[in-house]
């Protein structure tokens, strides 16, 4: 009987392992010609390419290097992605930030359960999360050292997809200070044309202070264009047209992961004079879950 403890040692050590197998096994597929397969093994190894056949120990994988025989047991992880995510032979994870410009929001909403992390300025915090694939909810505050008053807000988010390329959201953003009475904020409604990477984004908005309304509309403009798998150019425009035309221009790259990403940006008012460096530089840091 002293076999027996060995028996269960070895029962205990493989269970994982077959379960893990099993698990793996069960994901496997032939896919159609829309679709591209990342394989990624235990050793770090990461394939892209399609099952072309099933075996009972392996498969047999056409990647870029050829077709290639892939033991099942040596697989961690398996995943299909859409072929146009594959660019010049690299696979472009979904962009991240596809719901924001810097400040301003797009069409596109966060998915339920979704959500970001966000730090401006390090002392300005807040985020995001869906609670519906077409509701959102976000705040944030101020953290600054040695300040009496704190800035806070919250913006609620409700959004569609119309079609493919076609995004649109209604949303408040409401802010106040703390100590004082009066919210301000702004309505707006906002609508982004394009895919996730590359789209233009406009809207319209009316600011509030208690109860009155301003005279004149806020016009945003912007949009993004992913220049490689983890940089891109993004633009945020503000004008209210009147009288006398105002507005804040803002570019900047972001640099980003799957699930991090950091802003650095430069923004101008109209009202700003010449003098001087002409440019307010912009950082923030985003973390996705």
């Amino acid at each position: 009987m002293k076999w027996i403890p060995g028996i269960i040692i070895l029962h205990c050590l493989g269970a994982p392992l077959f379960s893990q197998t099993s698990g793996i096994k069960s994901q496997l597929h032939i896919p159609d010609s829309t679709v591209v397969q990342i394989i990624r093994l235990h050793d770090g190894t990461v394939l892209n390419g399609t099952i072309v056949e099933i075996k009972e120990d392996s498969i047999m994988f056409q990647s870029a290097v050829g077709l290639v025989s892939v033991p099942i047991a040596n697989i961690a992880e398996i995943k299909d992605i859409p072929k146009s995510s594959i660019v010049s032979g690299e696979y472009w994870f979904p962009n991240p930030n596809r719901t924001r410009l810097f400040l301003g929001p797009t069409g596109y909403m966060l998915e339920a359960g979704k959500g970001y992390f966000q730090d401006i300025y390090i002392f300005f915090v807040g985020g995001a999360v869906g609670i519906t694939d077409f509701l959102s909810i976000g705040g944030g505050f101020s953290l600054v050292p040695g300040a009496q008053e704190q800035l806070w807000y919250v913006t609620p988010k409700i959004g569609f997809e119309l079609s493919n390329n076609v995004h649109v959201a209604v949303g408040t953003l409401l802010m106040n200070i703390t100590g004082e009475s009066d919210n301000i904020g702004i309505h707006y409604a906002v609508g982004t044309y394009g895919s996730s990477d590359n789209n233009i984004t406009g809207g319209i908005g009316y600011a509030f202070s208690g109860g009155e309304f301003a005279d004149n509309p806020v016009i945003a403009i912007g949009g993004q264009i992913r220049g490689s798998r983890s940089i891109a150019f993004v633009t945020e425009n503000w004008i209210v047209p009147g009288d006398n035309v105002t507005g804040v221009f803002s570019f900047g790259f972001r640099f980003f992961g799957e699930n991090i990403s950091a802003d650095l940006a430069f923004a101008r008012s109209t009202e700003m004079s010449g003098d001087g460096f002409p440019f307010v530089p912009y950082v923030d840091f985003v973390v996705n879950f």
